[in-house]
């Protein structure tokens, strides 16, 4: 039952983590229309970077692989924002 519970938490991990890619992927093509506010992004990955802090605390493997992944992606979404 372990496990399976465990599956919910990384299915979840993963659907977090892309969702945020379909905009990325359009802000690389140039579409900058489709760009998140700067704002919003450097929160995320200020929340992303506590939450890492805590979860290496607890030491949940779950929550660590995903924020480390909620990171960088959000690091390379912001880097292409601050380069436009």
């Amino acid at each position: 039952m372990q496990k399976f519970m465990q599956s919910f938490g990384w299915f979840g991990a993963v659907l977090l983590q892309t969702a945020p890619l379909p905009n990325t992927f359009q802000v690389w093509a140039g579409n900058v229309d489709a760009a998140p506010p700067l704002l919003m992004i450097s929160m995320l990955w200020c929340g992303l970077a506590l939450y890492l802090v805590y979860s290496i605390y607890r030491k949940d493997r779950v929550y660590i692989a995903s924020n480390t992944c909620g990171l960088l992606l959000n690091s390379v979404t912001l880097v292409t924002l601050l380069t436009l």
